[in-house]
C-alpha cells in the first residue's frame, strides 16, 4: 500500500487550502508557543509569511473526516516537511 503513496504535498488530491492551513499552522507552532510571539506584525517581519488568523493560539490540531480522504497522510507529509518525527496513534491501537 505505501509504494503508490503520496511522497509529497503536491502529490495529495483535493482538500488544498485545508492542507496549507495545516502546514501554515505548523509553521508558526514554534514562534507561538516556544518564543510566544503574540502580534502578527512581528511574525510577518521574522518569517515574511502570513498570520493564521483561523486560530492563532491553538496549540494542537484536530483533524476529522470520513476514512480515506487523506488525513493521517496529509499529517505526515507535512511533519516530514517541517522535519518533525511521526508517532501516529489510532483508536484501534488501543483495543
Amino acid at each position: 500500500t505505501s509504494k503508490y503513496a503520496p511522497q509529497c504535498l503536491e502529490d495529495l488530491v483535493g482538500n488544498r487550502q485545508t492542507i496549507l492551513n495545516m502546514k501554515q499552522w505548523l509553521e508558526q507552532w514554534d514562534d507561538v508557543h516556544i518564543q510566544v510571539v503574540t502580534s502578527p506584525s512581528i511574525i510577518v517581519e521574522k518569517l515574511e509569511i502570513a498570520w493564521n488568523k483561523q486560530n492563532p493560539g491553538a496549540r494542537a490540531i484536530l483533524i476529522s473526516g470520513p476514512p480515506g480522504i487523506g488525513k493521517t497522510t496529509a499529517a505526515v507529509l507535512i511533519c516530514r516537511l517541517m522535519k518533525y518525527d511521526v508517532i501516529e496513534l489510532n483508536a484501534s491501537d488501543k483495543r
